[in-house]
């Protein structure tokens, strides 16, 4: 039976200056960065957006 590990962990960071989106301004971006490892050499590193 294969393994497969998943750690993730939350990110935040200011813009340098406020990006206009159809859902209004942004000044920092937050998501999260995921990071999947399963048998053997097999990683990964993604990320989902809030």
């Amino acid at each position: 039976m294969s393994r497969l590990v998943l750690a993730w962990r939350p990110f935040v960071f200011e813009l340098p200056r406020a990006m206009v989106t159809a859902h209004g301004a942004l000044e920092r971006k937050r998501g999260w960065l995921l990071r999947m490892e399963g048998a053997g050499v097999a990683l990964g590193w993604g990320r989902r957006r809030r």
